[in-house]
């Protein structure tokens, strides 16, 4: 203090630190420190602290939890890039966020696993949530227009009294969600592929007529080289998904009307790559992966993407590439008029030897004539 000649007390004097700027810094790299940054939920370091905590918390409950997984996300980072991949997780965490509103916690767990904490809810409650979830999930994807789409597998359990730890009831929801992960990879027309089969027909000049025939054609070829079920039906499947990976090019190089430039020639060939990423991101597809990789693969070795010669090029692929150019040569394209039956014939056989198997060649060509398809 400042004394007068009397001793009194004549004024203070001190120091003031203004510490706001370093309170703001503390507090933001404690969110950093308990959030996920990409969807702003919180994280898994939050998330089991919180557990713990609720876990211990007797008035808590019945503590429920939900366990979200995005079905097919490494099949939309392999189609569309790791953005649309961000994307996907971005706009689902907003769907969660919404679902909870002040009801609990919910955080990213893992690359596509969000887990949910509900204090003071009931089973029933939890599965109203989870309902709940699912339906605003359908909404968006309804009213979205991207190419993907928001697909979820959801799991819950509740611990409704002391008889049950939490940690026992996550681990019995957490069974639950991979037998569910299950039923959606066993189906190799799941909704996320059919996503990205639509966005194929819709953005080229692929259709599902022009997929159809070639499983037709193909399945014929390999009946007639003895082929068991199994390779039959990979056949077909090939048939269907072979040209997937042109979801990842560009529109303007898909559907230009003249021959492509050097540049675009490049990029067109980078088909075969991305259809594998995406058939190998799938439990149900991984077989048929290969295949989609050396579809344009030449007898001579001068295809791509690998440059395989003769029976290096798997025999189904083999097989593909014959009535895949039959096919195109015998339908309307925006840039030519379609070639009568016979003349595509000839030039198959031409092309034997060189670009195209020659056993399969024959084989197409007399089943053809056989079956007066001509």
């Amino acid at each position: 203090g400042v004394y007068d000649q009397q001793g009194e007390v004549g004024a203070l004097e001190g120091l003031i630190i203004d510490i706001t700027e370093q309170r703001i810094c503390g507090e933001k790299i404690q969110y950093m420190h308990d959030h996920d940054l990409l969807t702003g939920l919180h994280n898994r370091r939050f998330y089991e602290r919180a557990k713990q905590q609720m876990a211990a918390d007797q008035s808590l409950l019945p503590l429920s939890i939900v366990i979200a997984d995005i079905n097919s996300l490494k099949m939309v980072n392999g189609a569309f890039g790791y953005k649309a991949g961000d994307q996907l997780l971005s706009e689902t965490a907003s769907i969660l966020r919404a679902c909870l509103q002040t009801t609990g916690i919910a955080a990213r767990t893992g690359g596509n696993e969000f887990r949910m904490l509900l204090p003071n809810v009931t089973g029933e409650m939890a599965q109203e949530i989870a309902e709940r979830i699912l339906s605003s999930c359908a909404a968006h994807n309804e009213n979205s227009s991207e190419s993907f789409s928001i697909n979820i597998s959801l799991a819950l359990g509740t611990a409704e009294n002391g008889d049950r730890t939490i940690d026992e009831v996550e681990s019995e929801a957490e069974q639950t969600l991979r037998q569910r992960k299950l039923i959606n990879r066993a189906n190799p027309h799941s909704t996320m592929l059919s996503s990205i089969m639509a966005a194929l027909y819709a953005c080229s000049q692929e259709t599902e007529e022009h997929s159809r025939r070639l499983a037709t054609l193909s399945t014929m070829v390999g009946r007639n080289l003895g082929l068991p079920r199994k390779s039959l039906d990979e056949l077909e499947l090939l048939a269907l998904l072979h040209d997937v990976g042109k979801v990842g090019i560009d529109d303007r190089v898909l559907n230009k009307q003249g021959k492509l430039n050097e540049e675009e020639w490049t990029l067109m060939k980078k088909h075969p790559k991305i259809g594998y990423r995406i058939a190998m991101s799938s439990s149900a597809l991984e077989s048929i992966a290969p295949y989609i990789l050396t579809h344009h693969e030449r007898w001579d070795g001068t295809g791509y993407p690998q440059g395989l010669q003769g029976e290096e090029v798997p025999l189904l692929s083999r097989i593909l590439a014959v009535v895949d150019a039959y096919d195109a040569m015998t339908e309307d394209r925006i840039y030519r008029q379609a070639m009568d039956k016979q003349s595509a014939l000839a030039e198959i056989e031409r092309n034997a030897g060189t670009q195209f198997d020659p056993q399969i060649v024959d084989i197409f060509v007399q089943n053809m004539k056989a079956s007066n398809k001509l």
